[in-house]
This record gives C-alpha cells, sequence and structure tokens, in this order.
C-alpha cells in the first residue's frame, strides 16, 4: 500500500495540501451523492404514489387494461428516473468541481504560509552558513610554517568578531520572532521604553564616533507586546547607527498628534537606493548599497514591519541615498 503511494504521488506530484484538497473534494462529493441520492429516491416514489392515482392512469388501466396501465406507470418511471439520474450527474459533477475550487481556497493561506516559511528557513540557514563559511575560509588561509604577526592577529581578531557579531543578530531576532509570535498584547509605557533604548545605545553611539540625539515625550503609552515594542525601537536606532558613517549624526524623536504616537528615526547614513526601498521591509533583504557596509541578518526592519502591522499601526521610509533615512512609525495611542 505505501509503494502504491508512493507511486501515485510520483505520477501525479502531489504535496500534502493537493492531497487535504482532494480529501475535501471528496467528502463534498460524498454529501452532495447522499444528498442527490436521497432527494431522487424521495421524488421517484412521490412521483409513483401520485401517478397511480391520476386520472391518466386510471383510464389507461380502464381502457386497455389494469397489464397496460401498469406498463404506463413503469413506462413513465423509467423516463423520469434516466432525468434524476442525468441531473444528479449534473449535480455531481457540479459539486466536484466547485468542491475543489472552495478547498484550493480555503488550503490558499495555508500553502502561502507554507511557502514563506520554507522561504524564511532557506534564508535563515544561507544567512547562518554565511558567516561560519568566512571564518572557516580566514582560518585555512591562516599560516601553518610560523608564527602570525601581530597585524595578522589583529585583522583575524577583526573579521572573527565581525562574523561573531553576524551570527549572534541573527539569532537574537529569530528568537524575537519566536517571542513576539507567543507574547501577551499589555499597555506600554512607549516614552519611558524609547528613554531607556536611547540610553543603552550611548555607548555603542559613542564608539562609533556618532552623534546620538533625542526628544522623547513623556506619558505616551500604546497598546502592543513588550517583546514587540523593544523590537521596534531597538532594530530601527541600532539600523540607522549601523549605516552611518562616523561623525554623522542619528536623531530619535517620538511626540503624540491627536490619539497616534509618532516615532521617528532620522540619520544621515547611506540612504536607501530609490530601486531597493519597496523591499526594505523583506525578510533578509539588504540594500544594494549596504552588502558591504554592515554586517545585519536583514531581519530587522521586517520584524519592525510586522510589529507595527500587528499593532494597528502605520510605517513608512523616506530616504535619498548618500544623504540620510527617516523611518516614521504611527502607534495608535493607549486610552
Amino acid at each position: 500500500m505505501n509503494k502504491m503511494n508512493k507511486l501515485f504521488d510520483k505520477v501525479w506530484c502531489l504535496d500534502k495540501l493537493d492531497k487535504a484538497a482532494l480529501k475535501l473534494t471528496a467528502f463534498y462529493v460524498l454529501g452532495a451523492v447522499v444528498v442527490s441520492s436521497g432527494v431522487t429516491l424521495a421524488v421517484y416514489r412521490i412521483f409513483f404514489a401520485v401517478l397511480r392515482d391520476s386520472i391518466e392512469y386510471k383510464l389507461v388501466a380502464l381502457n386497455y387494461g389494469l397489464t397496460a396501465g401498469q406498463e404506463f406507470v413503469a413506462a413513465a418511471g423509467r423516463e423520469l428516473l434516466r432525468i434524476l439520474l442525468a441531473t444528479d450527474l449534473f449535480l455531481v459533477t457540479a459539486a466536484a468541481l466547485l468542491g475543489y475550487w472552495s478547498a484550493k481556497l480555503t488550503l490558499r493561506p495555508i500553502r502561502e504560509n507554507m511557502l514563506r516559511q520554507k522561504q524564511f528557513i532557506a534564508n535563515a540557514a544561507h544567512e547562518l552558513k554565511t558567516p561560519v563559511a568566512i571564518m572557516k575560509t580566514g582560518l585555512d588561509t591562516l599560516p601553518t610554517d610560523r608564527p602570525l604577526t601581530a597585524e595578522e592577529l589583529a585583522e583575524l581578531k577583526k573579521d572573527l568578531s565581525e562574523e561573531v557579531d553576524a551570527l549572534n543578530d541573527l539569532i537574537d531576532n529569530l528568537l524575537l520572532l519566536d517571542k513576539f509570535a507567543t507574547e501577551e498584547v499589555v499597555e506600554v509605557d512607549f516614552s519611558l521604553l524609547c528613554s531607556t533604548e536611547v540610553n543603552k545605545f550611548k555607548k555603542y553611539a559613542k564608539d562609533k564616533n556618532i552623534n546620538l540625539n533625542f526628544n522623547i515625550e513623556k506619558g505616551i503609552k500604546v497598546r502592543m507586546s513588550l517583546v514587540g515594542a523593544k523590537a521596534v525601537v531597538r532594530n530601527l536606532i541600532k539600523n540607522a547607527l549601523d549605516y552611518t558613517k562616523p561623525d554623522g549624526r542619528v536623531e530619535v524623536s517620538l511626540c503624540r498628534f491627536e490619539d497616534r504616537a509618532l516615532f521617528t528615526v532620522k540619520d544621515t547614513g547611506i540612504g536607501i537606493p530609490a530601486k531597493d526601498r519597496p523591499y526594505v521591509f523583506e525578510r533578509f533583504f539588504k540594500a544594494s548599497n549596504a552588502k558591504s557596509f554592515s554586517t545585519g541578518s536583514g531581519l530587522g526592519l521586517a520584524i519592525v514591519a510586522v510589529v507595527v502591522e500587528e499593532s494597528k499601526g502605520k510605517i513608512r521610509v523616506e530616504s535619498e541615498e548618500g544623504k540620510g533615512t527617516l523611518i516614521t512609525v504611527e502607534l495608535p495611542v493607549a486610552a
């Protein structure tokens, strides 16, 4: 039986969702057959009962005898049965076609989600493999016939440190995605959170020789997961710092406008090319001018976009290549 199933899969190239669609269709068809058979049987019996009491039957039986009357009823019954069977066949065929279409439509979101997960896993595996491959290449090229010079050791340390940072960034973001999926929505003091996160990045900005300025309005609260709120603030600030050159500037602000909280991060960094802007919120996407500038995973902005959307907010990007980027997040203020 298993061999037959495998052969069936190979011949028809069916995946699990195709099988599920066929099973759903089979249930729809089975239901249509049961209903149509029941209706046909009921109509057939009612027809005979009515026909035997009809004037036409009585006239035929009276003029040509009882046998002729019975033959008249049988002939009419056969004609009705042909009509009913033809109707049933049409209805069952229509049920099969509509059932299959309905099953495919029902399973489409699941299929799309599975494809996204498959693509995500493939991308994640690639992103995990790349730093490891770079580290291995660096180690394989080390000289074995002499000690390393101070310059070589410093360069190796720098390269390995960058790739380890890339791995840590990717792992942190993957863990963040897992936490966000199960995190409870609560009332978050967004003003306090923004101030706290900005202070955490002061040393990071100082080490990169970047001016980090902020203007946070107090008392702004939003309803969202705490993990998600931290992800939005951290990723946007870190992204701005990572893609801004030394002596550049990053400005973080939070204010309230009517019933919305406006959180903005503006930098004087490398900017985003116009052709890349529509894709900046896609998972693992990196702008063409950023691939050699930072070792980020390409997940940060994708996570921000998901969190903002789930929190019934909006996010928009304004950028000019070579001059900088402004990202604005709008979130509903907690009532």
